[in-house]
């Protein structure tokens, strides 16, 4: 290691501290990723090979390998590092309420090692005033060390799309909230050399609410669009030329197409994060809860689609083929987390325990414990519903015809991102039924 190197850990090697490692690592920083899952650490350790799928992320990896090591002990990383990023997980526990069981963890291993100097920067989702209200005592009671003082504490929230992670890592703009001018002006410089512009403000509450606020106003949006979907359906209008027209004619509007839920660990969490932190202190957030009803009607509505016509039909061992696996299909990632195939899955048993499934997505390898199968039409190959549910480049115009001579008859097509091309050529046949999201049947 060079001597010239500043030294950061980062704690939490998932789809934000993974990416997140190899971009320190490349713009000059010594960098220690820590995790408690020690074959995780294990496998990184030996191959540089990430667990996860990010454009260029293995390369980079690799290319900086010098630079980078990865270690299960706290102790170990304190030692050696001054700054430390925390990128730990924060989901929603059963009462819809955001929990902080991995970010307690966090603290109560680094704070015994905190050192006069240490600079902790939290980007974690987490209700506005965390990181002062309870990070910040934590550490101190910890450590008795002062924050601000003997330590340097703020919050810069990660606003990483994955599938560009690298990309927006070093190119989006960084908000910065310090508890005081020191934290700021420190949490700053590590910053900076990322790249992107810096954003500074007044205080970590403010970064917080930044990333809340976020992502709550796409999950409006994406809710928007699925509301004008669906009334779209029912009057016999394209949602999408209405969409298209839209956009094109008026330069300050730019609607969503419409299509799933607000889905993945970020934009379905989010939004409830928000409206607890606004309950907390007696506001109702009546949008944002309109916008997470939307969201999963969103969702689950194709299932309530699908048992209508095996019901309909009389299909006593109904097969269902689900395309598209992960939460989003572009720009393309593996994350199967909070997704609408995993969703409508559950939806669809709960219902009728006699369907079996089959999968198919580029990325993602297997569900469920079940392999995903490696080509679209072996996929749906005697499936009774066929649902399409992301719009990954390669599962998109798909041709209608092979399709159809796959699928057991009678056959429903659920088609969520206009990924199957030329229904003229099947419309016709009476026991083929096609929906189409901001279409209709």
């Amino acid at each position: 290691m060079s001597a010239k190197k500043r030294t950061v850990a980062v704690i939490g090697l998932g789809y934000i501290g993974i990416p997140f490692v190899a971009a320190l690592a490349n713009v000059g920083y010594y960098v220690v990723g820590v995790d408690i899952d020690n074959e995780k650490v294990r496998k990184l350790s030996k191959s540089y090979i990430s667990p996860l799928y990010e454009p260029d992320l293995d390369e980079t990896l690799k290319a900086s390998k010098d630079s980078i090591e990865f270690t299960s002990d706290y102790s170990y990383a304190m030692k050696k590092c001054e700054s430390v990023f925390i990128t730990v997980g924060t989901p929603l526990s059963e009462t819809n309420q955001p929990d902080y069981k991995y970010v307690d963890l966090a603290i109560d291993s680094i704070g015994p090692h905190l050192k006069p100097g240490h600079i902790i920067i939290l980007k974690s989702t987490v209700i506005p005033g965390t990181t002062e209200e309870y990070v910040k005592p934590r550490l101190e009671k910890l450590s008795g060390l002062v924050a601000g003082k003997d330590f340097f504490l703020g919050f810069c929230p990660e606003r990483t799309l994955e599938g560009r992670a690298l990309y927006e890592i070093y190119n989006l703009p960084k908000i910065i909230g310090g508890i005081n001018q020191e934290s700021t002006k420190k949490i700053t410089e590590l910053m900076a050399k990322l790249g992107g512009k810096i954003i500074t403000v007044s205080n970590p509450s403010v970064a917080e609410m930044c990333k809340l606020v976020d992502n709550s106003y796409r999950a409006m949006n994406i809710g928007f669009a699925n509301e004008v979907g669906m009334v779209c359906e029912k009057t016999g209008i394209s949602a999408h030329e209405v969409v298209s027209a839209v956009n094109d004619a008026y330069a300050r509007t730019n609607m969503f197409r419409p299509g799933l839920g607000a889905n993945g660990p970020c934009l379905s969490k989010d939004p409830v994060i928000f409206s607890y932190s606004a309950q907390k202190h007696g506001i109702t957030t009546e949008m944002i809860n309109s916008s997470i009803s939307i969201n999963k009607k969103s969702d689950l509505r194709l299932a309530s689609i699908a048992l209508d016509f095996l019901k309909k039909h009389g299909i006593k061992k109904p097969r269902v083929a689900l395309v598209g696996l992960a939460f989003k299909g572009f720009p393309e990632t593996d994350d199967t987390r909070e997704s609408a195939a995993l969703k409508i899955r559950k939806s669809l048993l709960e219902n009728n325990p006699d369907i079996s499934f089959s999968y198919h997505d580029p990325l993602v390898k297997e569900i469920n414990g079940q392999k995903v199968v490696p080509s679209i039409f072996e996929c749906t190959k005697r499936a009774h519903v066929v649902m399409f549910l992301t719009n990954h480049p390669r599962i998109m115009n798909v041709d209608s015809v092979q399709l159809v001579a796959s699928l057991a008859k009678p056959c429903l097509i659920i088609d969520s991102w206009r990924n199957v091309n030329d229904y003229n050529k099947i419309l016709k046949q009476k026991d083929v039924s096609v929906f189409r999201i901001g279409i209709g049947e």
